[in-house]
């Protein structure tokens, strides 16, 4: 018994332009790709963690300023910070220190509301991680209505 094997047939060059020619069989198109991938910037964590530290910042100084209803909420007495009803009487800044103090340490800082906003707020939204400070104003006001539910409870 014999076994036979048959070689691979080699084209010639004029072939091969035929072949090229006709698009039989060939594909023409090239094996990279030509177009480009861009990083998506909003998974960055170093990104993410300085968003929230800025506005960690930003609402402890919204709080001390008095910029967020939600110091209308409290008074001081002392040393004691104490929920009331909500009042327009002025404030002094040693008063709205205190104020600002207990509530980032009560409310804010330990159940991790900034995070848990600007999170919901990208997602719901579509706002680029990078674009949160131009939207700081729609922030504020979003934290201030979180913090005033979240006092509430």
């Amino acid at each position: 018994m014999t076994i036979t094997l048959n070689a691979p047939r080699l084209l010639t060059n004029q072939q091969l332009l035929n072949i090229r020619k006709n698009n039989i069989g060939i594909s023409l198109q090239p094996l990279i790709g030509s177009y480009y991938e861009y990083i998506n910037v909003n998974n960055d964590e170093y990104l993410r963690k300085s968003m929230i530290k800025y506005f960690r910042e930003k609402t402890k100084k919204w709080l001390m300023h008095g910029d967020m209803d939600v110091v209308k909420c409290f008074s001081v007495s002392g040393k004691r910070v104490a929920k009331v009803a909500c009042d327009t009487k002025a404030r002094s800044d040693t008063d709205l220190e205190k104020i600002a103090d207990y509530i980032y340490d009560t409310y804010v800082y330990p159940k991790r509301l900034v995070k848990k906003v600007l999170v919901k707020y990208t997602k719901l939204s579509g706002t680029n991680w990078y674009d949160l400070k131009i939207n700081q104003e729609t922030i504020r006001r979003l934290l201030n209505h979180v913090i005033k539910k979240e006092i509430k409870k």
